[in-house]
Formats: structure tokens, sequence, C-alpha cells
């Protein structure tokens, strides 16, 4: 056995690139017979190579096609191992929580009444190995949805608590749901929660779809299935709370078809023509309103009215809870008849005013008729029937009616088929209109005419045909503004010589008076101007009124905004007071030069829906009350 000092001297000679070994000797061979194999190896011509060459050698050398393959396959194996590892995991149900792994399932009515109290229970089901902490039911209801107080709920938090693993939490929901009959609604469920150490928040969502079988108000249209076109027609919407709750800040819409033209209603709309606030209505209130119109159109034209019912905040988007449509169908009269104001087709009328109407008329029939007639009864407030003027006619007193006949219009003897002419009348207001409470106002004109003739069939019997027509005309209030100039008396203390004199100053206190007679009237305001030689002094009374002075074009404006009806008659007067200051020139002397100029007040009436105007002309030094009891107070010194 070799030394550690011959081992140490071999190795020495392995790594030394000079050294050189003998040949190794030949074994012996342990049997005498041949196996076909070496018995020895052969001697084998030994490349030299130094240490630097073997390691380049190495490098250099191109790894072998197997092993490239193997190195990928195990690559593969690994990402096949860590897929299926975290799909096991994550999908299957390993220890790390998925939310395929937890359930959520609505029990409760799938289909509803509007209105009506519900409960679901929503199941929660923790299917993962863990627990889950902190969780919460976030629940976003439709729009509609009340608490069983009767307020809107929109969002709702539930807080679940930890969960834990197989276990099943139960949330309940106790809720109204408002909606129309047929409609479809959706609530949307979010389950959030997170997992132990973490604060990351998962969630989970579902949806539960809701429909409902009636609608938690009933609405009704009522009205005639039939009417001749450019007859009034009446509208009665109905509508019934059919909810187990109150139904808060309900409004009701209408719309109309095209020919009909609102003439009023009772209640008076909220906004507009079409839209009523009806407030609260409690369980099963019934409520009727009640819309009056013309309907016009073509011979045989159905027209449909609608009516919507919902709650708002003010009235706009509604959220429905109920509607109805009704139709009507019109027919063209055998004669027709139409009103028209000054030869227009208005239904305003102005009572300072004559009123002129012309009364159309017209055989739609393809045989002639016999012996026409035509009557008309005029009824309302304030119409003077001394002022009543009948042309070609007569007025019969006895009840108020016009008669038009064969007597005093030739043509009415024979009307051929489609003949048409036109009769006239005119009345007069009384000077006021009689206003003795607050309930005296918003006056209508009613004008109800007939027209009535006689044909023969062709079996010779004699018929009676006819057409008949109504229309109301609103009247419109008057509005009225006073300008007066006082020295001595008002608000203010004046100063300055009286008669005015060159050079000097004198003051003056000017005072708007205004009148509204019949109707409510909004945007009122008065406007003049200042001559350019007035001077104003900013100081009004009451010093609430909004007074608003125009340097640039010397323009004074009184913002009145609504001012009721009857003021000036049952109610004082609206006032305000303002002072100005007038210097007279050397060219003004024994003049009375203006200290305003024209007055004028505008407004618009509620009820007609018209602008109206008053205008007073320029006041002077001559116009103030002291004129009377001061000699030349009214003319420059």
């Amino acid at each position: 056995m070799a030394t550690d000092e011959e081992l140490k001297k071999l190795k020495k000679k392995l790594y030394d690139e000079k050294e050189t070994f003998r040949p190794r000797l030949k074994r012996e061979a342990l049997s005498p017979y041949s196996r076909g194999s070496k018995t020895y190896w052969k001697d084998d011509v030994v490349k030299k190579e130094s240490t630097r060459e073997k390691i380049e050698t190495k490098r250099g050398r191109k790894k072998p096609p197997w092993l490239i393959a193997g190195i990928v396959f195990v690559a593969a194996a690994l990402v096949v191992a860590g897929g299926y590892y975290i799909w096991r995991e994550v999908f299957i149900g390993g220890n790390i929580v998925s939310s395929r792994n937890i359930d959520i399932s609505v029990e409760g009515p799938s289909i509803i009444k509007g209105g009506e109290r519900n409960k679901w229970y929503v199941l929660i089901t923790n299917n993962n190995k863990v627990s889950l902490e902190l969780a919460d039911l976030v629940i976003n209801y439709p729009e509609g949805t009340m608490t069983v107080g009767g307020a809107p709920l929109a969002r709702e938090r539930k807080n679940v608590g930890e969960i834990f693993s197989g276990e099943t939490k139960k949330v309940e929901l106790d809720i109204f749901i408002l909606g129309e009959q047929d409609e479809q609604k959706e609530m949307l469920l979010s389950f959030e929660y997170r997992m132990k150490d973490s604060n990351a928040i998962f969630a989970k969502e579902t949806r539960n779809i809701i429909k409902f079988s009636s609608s938690p108000m009933g609405v009704f249209i009522s009205m005639p299935n039939e009417k001749e076109s450019g007859q009034p027609i009446d509208v009665e919407v109905e509508f019934v709370s059919n909810s187990e709750i109150v139904l808060k800040n309900i409004y009701v819409k209408v719309e109309y078809p095209p020919g009909f033209s609102f003439r009023g209603s009772s209640p008076a709309p909220f906004r507009g023509n079409d839209l009523w606030f009806v407030g609260d209505l409690q369980p099963q209130e019934r409520r009727v309103f009640e819309i009056k119109g013309v309907i016009e159109g073509q011979d045989l034209m159905e027209l449909s009215f609608r009516a919507h019912a919902g709650s708002s905040k003010d009235g706009d988007d509604l959220v429905l809870l109920g509607s109805a449509t009704e139709s009507i169908l019109l027919k063209k009269p055998f004669l027709n008849l139409d009103f028209l104001v000054d030869g227009k087709k208005i239904d305003v009328v102005y009572p300072e005013r004559t009123i002129r109407i012309s009364v159309p008329w017209k055989s739609n029939l393809a045989t002639e008729v016999r012996d026409a007639n035509i009557e008309v009864k005029i009824s309302g407030a304030g119409v003077n029937p001394s002022t009543i003027r009948v042309g070609n006619g007569f007025y019969r007193g006895y009840d108020g009616t016009l008669v038009w006949n064969a007597s005093s219009e030739r043509e009415f003897s024979l009307i051929a088929p489609g003949k048409e002419g036109v009769v006239f009348f005119s009345f007069e207001f009384y000077d006021r209109i009689p206003v003795n409470d607050s309930g005296d106002k918003n006056f209508t004109v009613q004008l109800d005419g007939k027209i009535i003739a006689s044909r023969s069939g062709s079996d010779g019997q004699v018929s009676s045909v006819e057409g008949e027509l109504s229309r109301e005309l609103k009247v419109a209030s008057q509005i009225e503004v006073i300008p007066q100039v006082r020295y001595g008396s008002g608000p203010f203390v004046n100063s300055g010589p009286l008669p005015p004199e060159v050079g000097k100053e004198t003051t003056y206190t000017i005072t708007w008076e205004v009148s509204n007679f019949y109707n409510d009237i909004g945007d009122t305001l008065v406007r003049a101007a200042l001559p350019s030689y007035v001077r104003w002094l900013g100081v009004t009374e009451p010093s609430g009124e909004e007074m608003v002075f125009k340097p640039s074009t010397g323009e004074i404006v009184w913002y009145i905004d609504d001012l009721p009806a009857g003021t000036g008659i049952i109610k004082p007067k609206r006032e305000v007071s303002f002072q100005v200051s007038f210097l007279p020139a050397p060219n003004q002397v024994y003049l009375s030069p203006d200290l305003i100029l024209k007055s004028t007040m505008e407004g618009k009436d509620s009820f007609t829906g018209v602008d109206l105007a008053d205008v007073k002309q320029s006041v002077s030094i001559r116009s103030i009350e002291e004129v009377k009891f001061i000699p030349g107070a009214g003319v420059v010194k």
C-alpha cells in the first residue's frame, strides 16, 4: 500500500504537463482459458493538454440534444405541477379562500304586488376550509324601494360577521318596492369579506330579479268614446292607492293627443297644463280631478290620452307607480260651427275692450237642407247684456239667446251641399267685474252654439240634422299703475323753493300705486325714465321694495314679481315712493318740465298666460297736489 508521501508525489506528477509515465505492466491472466474479451487496456495515445486548454475546450463544447430535451421536460413538469396545485387549491378548495366556494342564494317571492310589504332572505354559505372574517352584505335596491317606515331606500350595508367553514348565514330584507304592473326590477347583492391577517377586501355578487303583478296605484281615465271635432270635452282622471303604506310626493302627468286644447282643470295644475301635485296618498285613498278642453281633428281619427302617476321630489323624473291610456274617436258633424274672436281662433278676451265674435258655419252633407237656425247663448260674470249686438239676427232677452234664422238670413231657407257662411255678434263687460272676496278671480265667458236644419230622405221622410259647439273664453286681468308727484306730503321731507326757481334745487316725492283686478299676475314690474335734468336721490319707501336705478339710461325699475288678484279692490293697492331733485335751467322759465317720463307696468297673467301692460303718460311739476293751493307752484319761476 502506498504511503502518504508516495501519493503526494503521484499527485504532483499528474498535474505536471512535462511529466511522463512508463507503460503500464501487463497483468497476468487469471485463467488459461480465453473468454473472447480483452484482459488489459491497450496503450492509447494520450493527447497532452494544459489545464487552460482543457477549460477552454469544455466551455466551447455544445451540449448534447438529449440533455436539452431533459431540461425542457423537467421545466414543463414543474409548470404543470404548479398550475395543478394552484387550480386544486383555489378552484377545487384547498386551504386558500376562493369566491367559488361561497354560495349566495335568495329566498322570497319573484313576483310581487307593487307597494306590498315583502321579505327576502339572503343565504350565504362558506364552503372554504377557513373562516371568512369581517363579512358584510351590501344591497343596492331598485328605484322605488322604501323601508317599513316609508323612507326611501337606495343602498344598505348589513354586517354578517364571521362565517365559519361550512356555516350558512341568513340575512333578512324587510322592505316595500314600488313598480308598475309587468315591470321588472333588479336587486344587486354584493357579499364583501376579508381573510385573517389581511386588509384586502374580496367580493362576490349576485342579482335578484323581481316582477310586478300589479301597480301600487290604480289610474283610470273617463271620457266619451266619441266626440265631434271642435267640441269641448271633459276628461276625468281618477287614481287610487293600492299600497299598504303611505305613498309620498305623488304627481300626476297627463299626455294630450294632437288637436287637444287645454281650457282648465280642477284642481289647477302644479306646472304648465299637464302636471298636478297630489301630495301623500294614504292606503286605499282615492282622488279625482277633471280636465276641460276642446278636441279637434279629422273625421274618424282616433286620439289617445295617457295619464301617469308617480313619486318625485319636484315633479321631474317620476318613479312610475301606475298609468292608464284611453282613446276617443272623432266624428265630423253634419253641420259645423266655430267661434272666432276678432277673426282669430283665440280663447282670451280683455274686459276693457268690445268683444267681437264671428260664427262661421258649414254644411258637411251631400244633400241640401232647409230652414236652418243658429242659436248662441252667452253666460259668464261681467257680461253687460245691454251691450250685446247681433248682426242680421236678434237677441231674445227672456232667455238670453242670440238667434239667426231664415227671416234674418235668407240663405238659411235653403243651404246647398258644402255651403258655408258666417254670422256676427258683439258684447262688452261692465266697467268692473264684481270682486267681493279672494275667490272672485279667473273669470270666464261661456259660448254655447247650436245649428239645426231639416233634410228630406230618399223615402220622403223629413229629419232634423244639427251641430253643436261650446267654447270657453278666459277673461284677462286688468292692471293699472298710477304715478303721483308730491312735495309737502308723503314719506320724505322735501326742500327747495316752490314754485321752483332757476339755479335752485327743489326735491319732490314720486309715488307709484299699482292695482290688479281679476287674476294673479307674475313677473310684475314698473319702469320709467328720469329726464336728464332730474336727479335720482337713492331713497325709497318702503325700503324693502326692490328698486333699481340705471345711471347710464336714467331708468328706474320697480320689481314687484307676484301681484295677487283683487289688489286695489279687496286688498290695498301696492305702492312705492322715491325722491328726486329738480334744478331748473334758464330756458325752463314759465314752463312745467316733466319730473318722470311715462310709467309702464308689465306682468304675466297666470290664468290666461298672456302678457299685460298699462302705460301712463309723463308727470310734470304741474301734477303735484300743492298746485291747487300754492299759486304758480307748477311753473318754473
